[in-house]
């Protein structure tokens, strides 16, 4: 589904360029691009350290990408906006900051704000929050194995569990699995269109791959509140493009294809949630 979306942007976009190309050249004059900060943060409770990264942004293209773009002089608060305190993150290396956990434990279900002070810039504000429950599975069913071309086996598997949203706090959720042993590098999240029973039961269906007809697996769920779906989804269709070997075409529309960012007076994303892992051993 991801692909047919990525696909859909790639042809209507060239289209519109083979339009302008017939009808209208005219030369724009584009402003210079002015960096701006970029804050990344991803927390949840299964970390052993909270972190966040700062640096300037840059053009694409541009030769100097990460030697001099790392902010080493920011200050950066987080803030429980439910317990009302608050811990300064310190600066560890090229624009990371952070903490062990253990001197600052995340809350489940608190409401967190970040503020970033970079000198000579606007105070950057962002919130999250971590879902109040972490979601477990509830079933995994999984078919026959069979082989592929390429010598990898492929089998259909759908994955059980219960919706933990509130009435005021709906929660989003992406599923995601592994052969034990590869590298977690290579952990490919899937976008989960899931279905909803009547009993709250949520399941999806799509298949896995491992390198022998019998694996053990590892089948990760992640449950997160809107803006880290929003920003996995973003992220997931600029992988596509890129995949599909459209870099072109992605610099050429930057702006257009839909960029996430949550973080006020800046660009980035900031967000909270929560990961559990079930292992089974499928086998015909």
């Amino acid at each position: 589904m991801r692909t047919l979306r990525a696909s859909g942007i790639v042809v209507t976009a060239l289209l519109c360029v083979g339009c302008l190309r017939e009808n209208l050249i005219v030369d724009i004059e584009l402003p210079d691009s002015q960096p701006v900060p970029v804050v990344f943060g991803l927390f949840t409770p299964i970390s052993d350290s909270l972190q966040i990264n700062v640096r300037w942004s840059f053009p694409i293209g541009s030769q100097n990408l990460l030697t001099k773009d790392a902010i080493n002089d920011a200050q950066i608060w987080l803030v429980n906006l439910v317990k009302k305190d608050s811990v300064q993150l310190l600066y560890r290396r090229g624009g990371v900051y952070g903490l062990p956990q253990r001197q600052y434990p995340l809350q489940v279900g608190a409401l967190y704000r970040v503020a970033v002070k970079v000198p000579q810039q606007k105070l950057l504000t962002a919130y999250f929050t971590i879902p109040h429950k972490k979601v477990q599975y509830s079933r995994i069913d999984y078919g026959k194995a069979k082989i592929q071309p390429s010598g990898s086996w492929r089998r259909d598997v759908t994955k059980y569990w219960q919706d933990v949203s509130t009435p005021s706090k709906k929660y989003f959720y992406y599923t995601a699995e592994i052969e034990k042993g590869q590298s977690k590098a290579f952990l490919a999240f899937n976008e989960s269109e899931f279905v909803q029973r009547a009993d709250n039961m949520l399941y999806t269906f799509n298949d896995i791959s491992s390198s022998t007809q019998n694996a053990t697996m590892i089948f990760y769920l992640i449950s997160c509140e809107k803006t880290v779906y929003d920003f996995l989804k973003s992220s997931l269709l600029v992988s596509d493009i890129i995949k599909a070997k459209n870099v072109d075409l992605l610099t050429s529309f930057k702006g257009v294809l839909p960029e996430y960012s949550n973080v006020e007076n800046g660009l980035g994303f900031v967000g909270g949630y929560t990961m559990s892992d079930t292992t089974i051993y499928v086998r015909d």
